[in-house]
């Protein structure tokens, strides 16, 4: 993986930014691999060890990982690396959200082309209308899908987050055990202004 992306970027000599979703990290002080959160403590501490890492026993694992933390610069993604290398820019697009990926509009016409002139639903037939659907999408078309994904649907997600924001303060749990009922001297409260635990 690492060697095609330095190749993409020797041949790659458009103008603009290059999106990519898989991208491979690489630890800025050059380890192979520095322990994370999901680490065994073992590990963690033959990492603490062998980087000579000064550490109390009894540090609890979490503690251990802040240790690391605090010692290693941050990561850096070899795609970024590359990229600066040859003055380019990566634009990471968000994982999971597919509505704000621009280039799910595009398959969706191609798809869309495809479905609309498929004669004789043959996978050589879809391939090659695959193909063509492909050379369908002009400049203009993925311009039209980038402006809709930033004015139209980030533009919902940014209104709707704000809305959240706004209803929810905080989130009360009241744990009691089965049976139990509430005595009269606790106090209720509803909104994030009246709460007894912020002085």
């Amino acid at each position: 993986m690492i060697c095609n992306i330095h190749a993409f970027f020797e041949q790659e000599k458009r103008d603009g930014p290059i999106m990519l979703e898989s991208v491979t990290k690489k630890n800025g002080n050059g380890d192979a691999e520095n322990p994370n959160k999901n680490s065994t403590k073992k590990d963690t501490i033959q990492y603490l060890d062998s980087h000579e890492i000064p550490y109390d026993k009894k540090l609890l694992e979490a503690e251990m990982f802040m240790l690391i933390k605090a010692r290693n610069p941050a990561s850096q993604y070899l795609t970024d690396v590359f990229a600066s290398q040859h003055s380019r820019d990566v634009l990471r697009l968000p994982v999971g959200l597919c509505e704000l990926n621009p280039i799910e509009l595009v398959w969706a016409q191609v798809k869309g082309y495809a479905a609309s002139h498929n004669k004789d639903f043959t996978m050589a037939g879809i391939e090659q209308l695959a193909r063509e659907g492909i050379t369908q999408v002009t400049a203009e078309k993925w311009a039209n899908c980038v402006k809709h994904v930033i004015q139209e649907v980030e533009k919902h997600y940014r209104e709707t987050d704000g809305i959240v924001e706004e209803a929810v303060d905080y989130v009360l749990i009241e744990v009691r055990r089965e049976g139990e009922e509430t005595s009269e001297s606790e106090e209720t409260f509803v909104s994030g202004t009246d709460d007894p635990c912020s002085d």
